[in-house]
């Protein structure tokens, strides 16, 4: 019972090890600004139509590693408050590559909520 557990456990780390090391090899990075030059955190950046995705921290940097088996693909970036901008990138033989994306700021309307309290 212990070498069927103990070959499971070495089949799955192997696995999870291989698919870490073949899937993500290409980075995107850079940073998300506003339209007056200020970093804009925690907005979303991801790969249309996948899984990939990340969100930018406190200086409004991002990175994201993507399968180099993607060739063209489109960078969204996203945050409520600001135009979503969608960035087309075509996947060359280099490693990484940097983007820098401004977002610029809408004004959205105003939200009225109502309650309504029933007996029952």
């Amino acid at each position: 019972m212990k070498k069927t557990i103990r070959f499971f456990t070495s089949v799955v780390i192997l696995a999870l090890t291989t698919h870490v090391s073949f899937a993500q090899n290409y980075r995107i990075h850079g940073t998300v600004s506003d339209d007056v030059g200020e970093p804009v955190p925690f907005a979303s950046v991801y790969i249309d139509a996948t899984s990939y995705g990340t969100t930018t921290d406190n200086e409004g940097s991002y990175e994201l590693l993507i399968p180099r088996g993607l060739q063209n693909v489109e960078l969204i970036t996203s945050l409520v408050g600001y135009e979503t901008k969608k960035t087309a990138i075509e996947i060359g033989k280099q490693k990484s590559r940097e983007f820098n994306i401004t977002l610029r700021s809408i004004i959205l309307d105003e939200a009225i909520v109502a309650g309504k309290m029933d007996r029952f």
